[in-house]
């Protein structure tokens, strides 16, 4: 079970989810990959495709996210939409799925 919290403070609710360590190291070996190599980062930079003036917005390969990162989404979202309506989700799909890079200043 995971460390799903629901709250409602407003309108509509609001889920609070902290990923598991190991799901985090996996996503922060996969964007220093893609980092690495410049032809990876013009291909899975999301930049463009959103509002703000961020660098190094990157989005993960659907292959990674199937392989690693997909199961604990969906069964985190399915408990989410129980939580907040009483209803069961069978099918949970994942349209995009990006990281967005901070620095220090």
């Amino acid at each position: 079970m995971s460390q799903l919290k629901v709250l409602a403070p407003f309108g509509p609710r609001i889920a609070i989810l902290k990923f598991p360590q190991s799901v985090i190291k996996k996503i922060n070996l996969e964007v220093e990959r893609i980092t690495r190599q410049k032809k990876l980062i013009d291909k899975y930079d999301y930049s463009k495709k959103l509002v703000g003036q961020v660098n190094q917005e990157i989005e993960l390969p659907s292959i990674f996210i199937k392989k690693n990162v997909y199961k604990y989404i969906s069964k985190s979202i399915k408990e989410y939409i129980k939580a907040s309506t009483g209803k069961l989700t069978k099918k949970v799909k994942i349209i995009n799925f990006w990281v967005v890079r901070q620095y220090a200043h």
